[in-house]
């Protein structure tokens, strides 16, 4: 197989990923966005200059990439075992997705407190790396405002009230003086304006396999939202890997389809664990809210340049060839080989997969069903016939416990 390239910009594909990190959150959308461009304007009144000045920005667009439930939904008990375990969970995160391991420490350490009562490790003063008392401060300062209002006088006194205590007293000093002006609070409300200014332009040339890299990183992490979907991307890609190598994909075609594949389900970080682990039928009004999740993982994956067909494919994985399908509800003259193909395995991985509301149907019970489905044209028929020739062996896979389970029930 051949080996491709592509180039990406590093700061795009962070951009697009704190899209989904928001989502994931519950928060506003942009916190992220907003928390960069008060870290950057942090950094470079304290001199900070250079590649050490992207890090802020990396580390700030990422910082709660560890986070699957809004900090606000835990219980004041619980939050300091949850910090410390989304900032470790988070630097682990990174550091396994190729071109963001610097980050890494950075990220683990953005809770931690300078008087050293912080989170992971209790780390204190100048132990803790300035980019993560940067970003702690930055994130701070959103969180006040964005849920108590731009009031400066009492942003101000919370900031040096806790100089010294949670923040690094030089840079709350800073802080205490940016924030007299009302064009801080500006800033904050059009981050784009300064982050199009400031933004990181280094571009980063990614083989197929740091694509694919990159792919699973990013998988695993939408994976983790929920234990009933934990490896879905993944089987659900080399499901399609698969199918489409017996249809005579190869090289970069092939290479992009998996990440597709890897990718398709990016939107439902945006989507609330109450509705994804119900354990009965979902009312229509739920049911359209998981509706939603096509188009944020378009949101999300289109803001990268260079990811044209990976966004389209991953999108349009519950489109219908009869048109009645979602999000776009395009019918067969609109949906292209590749998002068929991603369909038919996120169906198969579905179906045969345990639910909130119920266990993983029998290999012949599954087969039927689709086969039902693309009678109905809700999945390509043609297609779905190449599949049925490989369904089996895929069964066989050993990482795959779902598929264990039910090569066992055949037995």
């Amino acid at each position: 197989m051949k080996t491709f390239t592509i180039n990406l910009k590093l700061a795009e594909l962070i951009d697009a990923f704190s899209l989904a990190l928001d989502l994931a959150e519950g928060r506003q959308l942009g916190h992220a966005r907003r928390t960069a461009s008060i870290a950057l304007l942090l950094a470079m009144h304290y001199g900070v200059k250079g590649n050490e000045l992207n890090n802020i920005y990396y580390t700030a667009m990422l910082h709660d990439i560890g986070l699957y439930d809004p900090l606000d939904t835990i219980t004041a008990m619980d939050q300091a075992s949850v910090i410390r375990k989304h900032t470790i969970q988070g630097a682990k995160a990174v550091a396994d997705i190729p071109y963001m391991e610097p980050i890494s420490p950075f990220i683990k350490y953005h809770h931690e407190r300078w008087d050293g009562k912080g989170e992971p490790e209790g780390l204190k003063g100048k132990l803790i790396p300035l980019p993560s008392r940067i970003v702690h401060l930055a994130d701070s300062i959103e969180i006040f405002v964005n849920t108590k209002g731009a009031d400066k006088y009492s942003l101000q006194n919370f900031i040096m009230h806790e100089a010294g205590r949670k923040f690094d007293p030089n840079l709350a000093k800073i802080a205490y003086a940016i924030t007299k002006y009302d064009e801080f609070y500006e800033t904050m409300s059009h981050p784009i304006a300064l982050l199009d200014d400031l933004r990181p332009q280094d571009q980063i040339q990614v083989d197929d396999k740091g694509l694919l890299a990159i792919g699973h990183g990013l998988a695993n992490f939408i994976d983790n939202k929920s234990p009933y979907t934990a490896n879905h991307s993944i089987e659900v890609a080399r499901y399609t890997v698969e199918l489409g190598k017996h249809l005579g994909f190869k090289d970069d075609r092939l290479h992009k389809l998996e990440v597709a594949a890897l990718l398709h389900d990016v939107g439902k970080l945006g989507i609330s664990n109450k509705i994804l682990h119900k354990p009965g039928k979902l009312t229509d009004a739920e049911f359209q809210v998981i509706t939603f999740h096509p188009y944020y993982s378009e949101m999300i994956l289109s803001q990268v340049k260079g990811f044209n067909e990976i966004s389209l494919w991953a999108c349009l994985h519950h489109e219908k060839l009869d048109g009645s399908g979602y999000h776009r509800q395009y019918d067969a003259s609109k949906i292209p080989p590749e998002a068929r193909i991603i369909a038919i395995a996120d169906v198969f991985q579905a179906i045969v997969s345990d639910r909130p509301y119920r266990a993983g149907l029998p290999y012949e019970k599954v087969m039927t069903i689709m086969q039902s489905m693309a009678e109905e044209r809700h999945l390509d028929y043609d297609i779905f016939a190449e599949f049925a020739k490989i369904a089996p062996r895929l069964l066989e896979h050993p990482e795959t416990k779902q598929q264990k389970k039910i090569a066992r029930m055949n037995d």
